[in-house]
């Protein structure tokens, strides 16, 4: 899943998404191709 899409499904902004990346609340999963 992509941050744009995550965003869409969470309801939570892309910036949101990426702090809670960086503060280790959620991790980046397998990219997909």
């Amino acid at each position: 899943m992509l941050i744009g899409e995550l965003s869409k499904a969470s309801a939570l902004s892309r910036d949101t998404i990426r702090f809670y990346e960086k503060k280790g609340l959620i991790t980046e999963g397998k990219k997909e191709r």
